[in-house]
């Protein structure tokens, strides 16, 4: 298992689907759905042009001053895809209370700025897909010592 503050972008959507920024609360990207549209479970899209993923600087110093040593906090998202293979309507689905503090808003721009950065390939004749969804999983791990502190580089030095 590695050591320290690990980043694991999810990027495979959970459907097997794989413009501006998200606004909180609302949709980033918006744009007006066509009538005939396909589900994103049934698209068969994949992903064409993978994105990376930015990681505001602040994030692993919130997770320690919150003294949050062990978990995961997911980022998730449903967005719609275009003929074009781009992402538009993305709206955050994770837990409301996400919404509420500064450095989870970062990741969950973040996340939006992947997914509407990435592009999507349509198996056959492109349409639209609806209901696309990704999640962004930051996870925490930290390397605690016998005495409490915190090593982030896992260098404990044994006295």
């Amino acid at each position: 298992m590695k050591r320290g503050a690990v980043l694991s972008a999810l990027a495979a959507c959970l459907a097997g689907c794989v413009g501006d920024g998200v606004e909180f609360g609302g949709v980033s990207g918006p744009a007006p759905v066509p009538a005939n549209t396909v589900p994103c479970d049934e698209a068969g899209l994949t992903v064409a042009e993978r994105a990376r993923v930015i990681v505001p600087d602040e994030v692993p110093f919130f997770f320690m001053a919150a003294q949050n040593y062990q978990s995961v906090h997911s980022m998730r998202l449903s967005y719609d895809v275009d003929q074009q293979g781009k992402a538009f309507n993305v709206r955050y689905t994770g837990p409301p209370e996400y919404l509420k503090h500064t450095t989870r808003q970062k990741l969950i721009r973040s996340a939006s700025d992947y997914v509407q950065a990435s592009r999507y390939a349509w198996p056959g004749k492109a349409s639209f897909a609806t209901g696309c969804e990704f999640e962004l999983a930051y996870i925490v791990d930290w390397d605690r010592a016998a005495d409490g502190s915190v090593d982030q580089a896992g260098n404990h030095k044994e006295e």
